[in-house]
């Protein structure tokens, strides 16, 4: 995902180290190089970038709009300030320890998911993006699981996870060209961080295997902070009811195997996904799955302006 557009206080004329504010990560002292015809006459003629890395060392590629002449420092030390992608896109701060509804589609509504490897690869990335650990081969991952009906990650490595998880994973649904989820923001820019590598992993995927290039989601997610209780309860009803828009899963929403519905019966992953905060308000898994069949969550969210329909 890349910026469209930022708010530029002083630009460098040369490569050198300047103070950035991205996705409210304070970055002091990185070294940044401003690139791409950076020579005063082609100015008006490109777009110069930025590259930085956050302190997850993921890089960043910013590009800023054109400038004038007018604008360029000619020192060599100079600050830049820029709105990071969350800010400019999201209307709402995503605040640590709070609960929220995370949700996209693909770009002009296109389909997603096609056949069951790229419902695994979503499902793995989902999983286990929840910390700073690193998967060289997920495509080995996914031929497990179509093989298996399961991924092949040592308990030490999901303990791992546990331990440094930036986001906790309430619930989750992919649908042929959408996603949701519901996660409990444990860091600052956790979320953001997860959905970075979700829906990047994801897209270069998508984009190679159809030989495609270009956006794959709809813009920025979409995030709508959880309040109470109650709204988290029934956010887990909407979730896990969006399987039944598909007819081989109508009133069969449970056995769903894409969504964690099927999880709050036995759960398949563990740590990695935590039911008990749903269904400690519960006496057992069948009053939660009667309640999600008489739950109306969906269609009173789907007729909120908060939300978009698929």
């Amino acid at each position: 995902m890349r910026p469209n557009s930022f708010h530029v206080k002083w630009v460098l004329r040369y490569p050198c180290k300047f103070l950035v504010s991205l996705c409210n990560n304070r970055i002091s002292g990185v070294n940044g190089v401003l690139c791409t015809g950076v020579q005063r006459r082609a100015l008006h003629t490109c777009t110069p970038s930025i590259i930085v890395r956050t302190a997850y060392n993921m890089p960043f590629f910013l590009f800023i709009p054109i400038i004038t002449q007018h604008q360029l420092c000619n020192a060599r030390r100079c600050t830049v300030v820029i709105k990071g992608y969350n800010e400019i896109m999201r209307s709402i701060p995503i605040e640590e320890n709070n609960y929220y509804h995370i949700f996209n589609r693909g770009n002009q509504k296109q389909q997603l998911f096609f056949d069951e490897r790229d419902y695994v690869r979503m499902l793995f990335l989902i999983l286990y993006s929840q910390s700073p650990l690193m998967f060289s081969n997920i495509e080995r991952q996914v031929n497990y699981f179509l093989k298996d009906g399961r991924f092949k990650v040592d308990k030490d490595v999901v303990e791992e996870i546990n331990a440094q998880r930036y986001v906790e994973l309430i619930n989750f649904c992919p649908m042929p060209n959408h996603f949701h989820l519901t996660l409990f923001n444990k860091k600052q820019s956790g979320i953001s961080l997860y959905m970075h590598r979700i829906l990047s992993a994801f897209s270069k995927y998508f984009n190679t295997k159809h030989n495609l290039s270009g956006h794959v989601f709809q813009g920025a997610y979409k995030a709508v902070q959880v309040t109470d209780d109650n709204q988290l309860t029934y956010l887990s009803s909407y979730i896990h009811k969006n399987s039944g828009e598909l007819s081989k899963w109508k009133n069969n929403e449970h056995k769903y195997p894409w969504s964690s519905f099927c999880d709050y019966k036995e759960n398949r992953w563990g740590l990695l996904l935590k039911p008990e905060i749903i269904l400690e308000r519960f006496q057992n898994f069948e009053s939660y799955k009667q309640f999600v069949k008489e739950s109306i969550a969906k269609e009173k969210l789907e007729n909120s302006p908060k939300y978009f329909t698929y």
